[in-house]
C-alpha cells in the first residue's frame, strides 16, 4: 500500500512538473507570437506607406514595353540637371532621336 501511495505521489509530481513546463512553453510561445505580430504590423505599416506614395516612374508603359534595336545608341547629350531650360533639353533630345534612327515610340 505504501508503494502504491508513493507511485501515486510520484505520478502527481511528474504531472505537476509537466504542467509547469507546458505553461512555460505556452508563455514563451505567446511572447514570440506577440513579437511576430508587432513586427508584422510594422511591416504592414511600412508597405502601406509605400503603396500610398505614387511611383515616380517617368516612362509610360508603352515606352517601357518597346524593344530597343540592337544598333541603338542614345544621343550624346548631357543629363538634365534641373537647372537649365527644360524645353530646350527636350527639344534637343527630340531632334537627335530621329538622327540616330530611333523609333517614334522611343522618343
Amino acid at each position: 500500500m505504501a508503494d502504491e501511495n508513493q507511485t501515486e505521489r510520484d505520478g502527481v509530481a511528474a504531472t505537476k512538473i509537466q504542467t509547469e513546463q507546458l505553461l512555460q512553453q505556452n508563455e514563451a510561445l505567446q511572447t514570440s507570437m506577440t513579437t511576430i505580430q508587432q513586427q508584422q504590423h510594422e511591416q504592414d505599416k511600412f508597405h502601406q506607406e509605400e503603396v500610398d506614395e505614387p511611383d515616380p516612374q517617368p516612362l509610360s508603359t508603352k515606352i517601357k514595353s518597346m524593344l530597343v534595336p540592337k544598333n541603338f545608341k542614345p544621343p550624346s547629350m548631357s543629363t538634365f540637371d534641373g537647372k537649365g531650360d527644360t524645353v530646350e533639353h527636350v527639344t534637343t533630345f527630340n531632334t537627335q532621336m530621329p538622327i540616330i534612327g530611333a523609333l517614334e515610340s522611343l522618343k
